[in-house]
């Protein structure tokens, strides 16, 4: 049965978000070398998809499960799901939202921002209005 949408984040994602949060902010701290008249501001809604029961999964184990699901997490993210896990579509969707609010906010101006693999796939895929096997 998938989790509702609003469903509070399971430990194990609560925990990946972290890191892979780390990882985002690592990466901005190297740009603000760079361009130190920049300034950092963490928002949640740019992390990382929910990736269900394949989180903290290697992914030798997500391809020998299921590999027609892996070949739609690849080629065909619209189509990809998994128990748990936050669809392409949700995922696109917040990224939209944020990217609009910082763009509006910033009209005019350049803003930096750091994500994370999938998150970019979508906000490509939905900026091009393509499909997944497309980027």
């Amino acid at each position: 049965m998938p989790v509702p949408e609003k469903a509070p984040l399971p430990g194990s994602w609560r925990r990946r978000s972290r890191i892979a949060q780390l990882r985002a902010v690592q990466t901005a701290q190297g740009i603000l070398l760079a361009h130190p008249e920049l300034e950092m501001q963490l928002d949640k809604r740019l992390r990382e998809g929910h990736l269900g029961v394949w989180e903290d999964q290697p992914w030798g184990n997500v391809e020998h499960e299921g590999p027609e699901k892996l070949y739609y997490f690849n080629n065909v993210p619209e189509k990809w799901s998994v128990p748990g896990s936050e669809s392409f579509e949700s995922l696109t969707s917040r990224l939209r939202e944020v990217i609009l609010e910082l763009a509006a906010k910033h009209e005019g101006g350049e803003i930096a921002l750091c994500s994370h693999g999938m998150a970019i796939r979508a906000i490509l895929l939905d900026t091009l209005r393509r499909e997944g096997r497309d980027v």
